[in-house]
């Protein structure tokens, strides 16, 4: 499945009942994240739960700011440099092959997670 991200015109949020995101064998098209990390941040503001599972793309930095995700598990988000998770209600976490080994000492994560009970 390949998807492109496009945000509304009207800076509303684009699902703004969807609570559970599951992505898996995807392909984004995206610039560098940026997409993507508006659309989980802002689109989405009742997501409970993401998992981004072998995901194929262009995605290097993911940046996700919600009070309302409670899960998140990314496994395999191919070129991935940069995450930065501000979520103060998460409190299931898993990062699996994500960051590029090459990239292994410039890799970066910012988390701010106070009700974190599982990190993984």
């Amino acid at each position: 499945m390949v998807i492109q991200l496009v945000l509304a015109d009207d800076d509303s949020p684009t699902f703004v009942l969807l609570t559970k995101l599951h992505l898996s064998e995807t392909v984004i098209t995206d610039d560098e994240g940026g997409y993507l990390s508006e659309v989980m941040s802002q689109g989405c503001p009742r997501l409970q739960i993401l998992e981004l599972v072998n995901i194929y793309s262009c995605v290097r930095e993911l940046t996700i700011h919600t009070s309302s995700l409670l899960t998140l598990f990314l496994v395999a988000v191919n070129d991935l440099q940069w995450l930065e998770v501000d979520a103060a209600n998460l409190t299931r976490m898993q990062v699996k092959d994500c960051f590029v080994i090459e990239l292994k000492d410039s890799a970066m994560s910012l988390i701010s997670m106070p009700a974190m009970g599982e990190f993984c």
